[in-house]
């Protein structure tokens, strides 16, 4: 919060100056109701009660207008606070290597942006510039306080203490609350996201009301949790409450008999109670706030990991871009949840090189390549781009040297050119030579729909290929781009693949082209996670009897 704070200095510092004038405002108005009361009896002289009057009236137009600019500040606070915060977060989920990302569900990141944002504004952000203006109306109202009347004040601090001692006794009770709550809102947001993207299947197997049920439970869930932790609040909140009314009910009853003492005047006590009222509503607010607050502190800890953390995003090491063609592993060894995925692979891809890497589905393929983009963490052996271990680069500078092309292809709404450039800055010639190397055929000027839903399988997959040449990235990785492509299709898009001179280019696939597999420099034939063989179209098929049957079957 402290961060946020001196990044908007001048707005707070405003704010701290209004939110000191409005209490000072109300104890000049507290001592000036004093003397009016003490000043009215039989024969009192007009002209002074109707300055005093006046000078009260004043005074109160003057706390309308503080009040006005307090608020327009605060909001304006917090318009910054979110902005910075949303900003910082969205930032921090970015900036994850993809295998810290895939850790969590996408629905806790869809929550942490929208959900707990919104949590995180109404209980914990404007709860502490809250607190701020209630300390501030506690520290001056008090001290004028004690000026006024220091029996009375001495009371209503006794009562005070005891108001402001609440949330350390609801502290965990409203927190776990709280974080319960945040909890079944990101389960919630997550089935909703489900139920939207299954909406087909939905329909195909007609089970609406099934789903219907399933999203009245979850929905059911999240607002009970709901409901029990403004419970918890409210029940906090309720002690505090009456212990701020208390005070002004100390403050009469003491008032009341000091004057029949003859220790003090009937103004004094009026004043006293004037002054109990104004410092009970921050008192009660103080415990409400600081109980708010201390509610979400799983939740704030939740988003600081993301906003305050760099992850990768700063270089490791002594990186270099040197933009070299060459990917070499040596004696990589993979294993996931005890399970052995890759085991003793070593090859080099040399620069320009075109391969084909081929194998049963689980034979490994993919995961070896997804190493490369840091989808899984704690191999051994190691994984060079040219000179460098990739350990000692950061995912920014991977993506420099090496593109990843995916069996889905991810759009986005807007213009096709802008699914091409990915709203990077990019020279018109760079961009026009990426479409047309890549063989786009459709209007770059084109709206996309969500999820591509108006771009054929084709064109998305050369929209994607558009993407990677304009990263300039000498090494091409190709993961099962074809399998769910038409025949022509997918041997349109190998036969580009291969035409890439510039880049070395390695083509993952169980459903190559038999017409184009000798254009290939080498293939790698892999099984259960090893590389059982490598060669040329000829070599393999002369001495491996598996890429034979694999490419008898291919060929029928």
């Amino acid at each position: 919060m402290l961060r946020y704070f001196v990044r908007q200095k001048w707005s707070v510092l405003i704010f701290v100056v209004l939110i000191i004038a409005d209490p000072l405002l109300t104890a000049r108005l507290n001592f000036m109701a004093r003397d009016l009361f003490d000043s009215v009896g039989l024969g009192s002289p007009m002209d002074t009660i109707l300055t005093i009057l006046t000078f009260i009236f004043i005074l109160w137009v003057l706390k309308r207008v503080l009040t006005f600019f307090i608020s327009v500040t605060r909001a304006y606070i917090m318009k910054n606070l979110k902005i910075d915060l949303k900003y910082r977060s969205f930032r921090g989920v970015m900036k994850q290597d993809v295998s810290d990302f895939s850790h969590k569900d996408s629905g806790d990141y869809i929550s942490l942006l929208t959900n707990d944002v919104n949590i995180l504004e109404n209980m914990y952000f404007s709860r502490i510039i809250n607190l701020m203006f209630d300390v501030s109306r506690i520290v001056i109202l008090g001290a004028s306080f004690f000026v006024l009347e220091r029996t009375i004040a001495t009371a209503i601090f006794v009562v005070g203490i005891i108001a402001m001692i609440i949330p350390l006794v609801f502290q965990k009770y409203t927190s776990e609350k709280n974080l319960k709550y945040s909890q079944t809102l990101s389960v919630f947001t997550q089935k909703i996201k489900e139920f939207f993207i299954a909406y087909p299947t939905i329909k195909n197997y007609a089970v609406e009301n099934e789903i219907i049920s399933k999203f009245d439970d979850e929905n059911t869930t999240v607002e009970e949790t709901k409901f029990e932790a403004d419970y918890a609040l409210a029940l906090a909140n309720a002690f505090g409450a009456f212990f701020a009314w208390f005070m002004q009910f100390v403050a009469v009853g003491v008032g009341i008999f000091l004057v029949m003492d003859g220790r003090t005047t009937i103004g004094t006590v009026i004043a006293a109670q004037a002054f109990a009222s104004d410092m009970g509503l921050p008192l009660q607010t103080f415990v409400q706030q600081l109980n708010s607050i201390r509610s979400v502190r799983a939740i704030v800890k939740k988003m600081k990991a993301f906003s305050e953390s760099d992850f990768n995003s700063q270089a490791h090491g002594q990186a270099e871009n040197s933009q070299s063609g060459d990917l070499t592993f040596n004696n990589v060894n993979l294993k996931f949840n005890g399970t052995v995925i890759i085991e003793n692979f070593s090859f080099k891809f040399e620069s320009g090189k075109k391969y084909l890497v081929i194998g049963r589905n689980g034979a490994g393929k993919s995961s070896l390549f997804k190493l490369i983009k840091k989808s899984f963490n704690g191999y051994s052996g190691e994984i060079r781009l040219g000179d460098v271990d990739i350990r000692s680069m950061s995912s920014d500078q991977i993506s420099q040297q090496v593109s990843y092309l995916r069996e889905n292809v991810s759009l986005l709404s807007g213009m096709v050119k802008d699914n091409i450039t990915l709203y990077r800055t990019c020279d018109d010639g760079d961009i026009e030579k990426a479409i047309k190397q890549a063989q786009v055929n459709i209007d770059v000027q084109r709206n996309v729909q969500g999820d591509g839903l108006n771009i054929s399988s084709g064109e998305q997959r050369r929209i994607e290929i558009a993407r990677s040449l304009l990263n300039s990235a000498n090494v091409l990785v190709f993961d099962e781009v074809v399998s769910t492509l038409d025949i022509e299709t997918a041997y349109e898009i190998e036969k580009l693949a291969l035409t890439l001179s510039e880049k070395t280019v390695i083509f993952v696939s169980h459903n190559f082209s038999g017409k184009l597999v000798k254009k290939y420099d080498e293939i790698l034939l892999m099984q259960d996670g090893q590389l059982v063989a490598h060669g040329s179209y000829d070599e393999l098929l002369e001495s491996n009897a598996y890429f034979r049957r694999i490419f008898e079957i291919k060929m029928g």
